[in-house]
């Protein structure tokens, strides 16, 4: 009896998730901008329909806004389309961009959506900082203007959105062609 419930605690850790792929797990890639994301791993389990409890913020530096993103609580999968929203007045309105996406660098597509482990910290690629093209190149953009901003995410599945922490940015000191100078892959 016990060699059957010993065997049966060994497949179950083990066994199971054979087969189960990357893609449908979310992304796996490694992340750059300076810092790994090991705990960003993915994960066969569930995640939790309760809202997630998930902290975004951007981290300006030179023009340019690191996307950083925490799970502080159970396994979440994000969808990767990031929004950007500016404060006029009392009210959060997004700005036009040509795409922004948790991604771990600029050389491949984003997946569609990232799986987060509890206690996992993601690092994507900056905002330029720009208007039309803000991702990696800038062939279309301009700086966008001083303010607040802040990122948003949804959950894969669309269920729930998650507003990212307020930061401030001021209007990019070099031009929008130095910024894509600085981001080609």
């Amino acid at each position: 009896m016990w060699l059957r419930l010993i065997a049966c605690l060994l497949c179950f850790s083990g066994c199971g998730h054979e087969g189960t792929t990357p893609a449908q797990l979310g992304s796996t890639d490694p992340v750059r901008h300076g810092r790994e994301s090991p705990t960003a791993q993915p994960v066969p389990a569930q995640p939790s329909s309760a809202p997630p409890n998930v902290v975004i913020r951007g981290e300006v530096l030179d023009g340019q806004v690191g996307i950083v993103v925490e799970n502080h609580g159970a396994l979440v999968e994000l969808g990767t389309s990031v929004a950007i929203e500016r404060q006029e007045g009392g009210t959060w309105s997004a700005i036009e961009t040509g795409g922004i996406a948790l991604r771990g660098g600029c050389d491949s597509e984003p997946s569609r959506c990232i799986g987060m482990t509890t206690g996992a910290t993601f690092y994507a690629a900056p905002w330029l900082g720009t208007v039309g093209d803000a991702q990696c190149t800038c062939n279309e953009c301009a700086p966008a203007p001083s303010g607040t901003y802040r990122f948003a995410l949804t959950t894969c599945d669309g269920a729930h959105r998650v507003p990212g922490a307020p930061f401030v940015m001021e209007q990019a000191a070099r031009s929008a062609q130095g910024a894509a100078e600085t981001n080609r892959p």
